[in-house]
């Protein structure tokens, strides 16, 4: 249980650490966001549509 517990702070560590990184990029360069369009949003979907998760994978 503990290696776990440790897997998920490291895995949390590196997510906040991303997260910042981009609030950061976003911050420095609002030039460079642009909306996804409705094509991309489409591919993503069928990218992802037999994708199968629980919440218990979010926990």
């Amino acid at each position: 249980m503990a290696k776990r517990n440790k897997k998920r702070i490291t895995e949390n560590q590196n997510l906040l650490t991303f997260l910042s990184f981009l609030d950061q990029d976003m911050g420095n360069h609002p030039e460079k966001i642009v909306p996804l369009d409705e094509e991309t949003l489409l591919k993503f979907k069928a990218l992802t549509q037999n994708v199968k998760y629980s919440d218990k994978d979010f926990e």
